[in-house]
């Protein structure tokens, strides 16, 4: 009977310490970084036209319903706003899909969005409402690039405090979305 209960430990023993090497393993490989990919921060083209979902408009603080709306980018140093076609964003979003969020950017870095007015590209949503007085238009997706030219950031929609921000590097990347846009 001893050997029987010796046995049975040995076997749940050898089990639990399997699971939880297991499970660490996991959690090595694929656990959170705090890193995002800048594919799950903003959302694909293909997307845009069915987004439709509730939430708090800011202006009567009561659940409404947002649909998209537009896209547009604003580039200061040329005093220009201009609307992007989805075909264009498509393009923007896979050429900063792969690219991975900074950990701990920089103060200089994070100086850069702070100069001066960044350019920005926005995914804006309205609400579905049938008195245009009462139609709230706000950003869903906001990217802003660094006065450098090298450096952009998406705003991240958080329950918490605060704005909070994803930081990314991609070479000359503020050429290339202008490009992009004006070619």
């Amino acid at each position: 009977m001893k050997k029987e209960i010796r046995n049975l430990l040995l076997v749940l023993g050898v089990s639990v310490v399997s699971a939880v090497g297991v499970a660490s393993w996991f959690l090595f490989v694929w656990g959170p970084t705090g890193q995002y990919r800048a594919k799950n921060t903003l959302i694909e083209a293909g997307e845009l036209r069915g987004l439709n979902y509730n939430d708090i408009d800011p202006r009567t603080n009561q659940m409404n319903r947002y649909r998209f709306d537009d896209i547009i980018f604003t580039y200061p140093q040329s005093k220009k706003t201009v609307q992007i076609s989805e075909d264009t964003y498509r393009k923007f979003f896979e050429m900063v899909s792969g690219d991975d969020s900074l950990l701990n950017p920089a103060p200089e870095i994070m100086g850069q969005f702070r100069a001066s007015n960044p350019a920005t590209l926005q995914v804006r949503v309205k609400t579905e409402s049938t008195q245009p007085n009462l139609e709230d238009v706000k950003d869903l997706i906001r990217v802003e690039f660094s006065t450098g030219g090298n450096y952009y950031r998406v705003k991240l929609d958080e329950d918490n405090n605060g704005v909070h921000w994803a930081y990314y590097y991609h070479d000359a990347i503020l050429n290339k979305t202008v490009k992009l846009i004006a070619p």
